[in-house]
């Protein structure tokens, strides 16, 4: 009994070290990370836009692949698998779009991923979402895990409570970021006519850049 009360302390301890590196180290260092990689891409289009732009809806297609994996991890979860189940759909519709390369189609998307982009970090609170990442960044999160799924030991579930969920806080950080890279992808690849098929690109729904007021 005393070695179980240790384990629990000590699962527990560990859980809030995270947190609590996650606050001083991740954040920093995988949010600049983040922005320096958008900021490369961003130059390699400018500088090298004809070698790389036929290639973005294949990128915009791996990137809704990389979401619908993100939301599954997010279906085994008390607090993300609300939203996971929305990502994953909507994800569904950006490989499609991708792949069918119609501007219809991908400028729909990028409204969609422009939307979650302030919804998962709780900026749209009047349609009931919450802040994602700080829904698993709180000391009482693997409590409330615990009750989820029934557990009333720590020990019993110390991968998916506590593992599990600082795993998580990672991959929501990224899929903040990746909203917004979609968005603007696929207004790109739409207000452009970059990336398009070369059977669809003249040819390929409505011309936003026509639209006057």
């Amino acid at each position: 009994m005393f070695t179980l009360v240790l384990d629990a302390a000590d699962t527990i301890k560990a859980f809030n070290n995270a947190i609590r590196d996650m606050h001083r180290y991740m954040i920093p260092i995988f949010g600049s990370g983040l922005l320096v990689i958008s900021f490369i891409c961003m130059f390699l289009l400018l500088k090298k836009g004809d070698k790389v732009e036929k290639h973005l809806t294949k990128v915009l297609a791996v990137l809704c692949l990389t979401q619908m994996v993100i939301s599954i991890f997010l279906l085994i979860t008390q607090t993300g698998w609300q939203v996971g189940f929305q990502l994953g759909m909507f994800a569904v519709f950006g490989v499609f779009a991708s792949l069918t390369a119609k501007k219809d189609y991908i400028f729909l998307y990028g409204i969609i991923c422009l939307f979650f982009m302030f919804a998962l970090p709780g900026f749209m609170s009047i349609l009931g979402y919450s802040d994602l990442y700080s829904s698993m960044d709180k000391g009482s999160t693997p409590a409330s895990c615990m009750a989820y799924y029934g557990y009333t030991d720590p020990t019993d579930t110390p991968g998916l409570c506590y593992g599990w969920i600082s795993f998580l806080r990672v991959v929501v950080f990224a899929l903040l970021y990746m909203q917004a890279v979609q968005a603007f992808l696929a207004y790109y690849i739409t207000a452009e006519n970059k990336g398009m098929h070369p059977a669809l690109a003249d040819n390929s729904g409505t011309d936003y850049g026509s639209i006057k007021d």
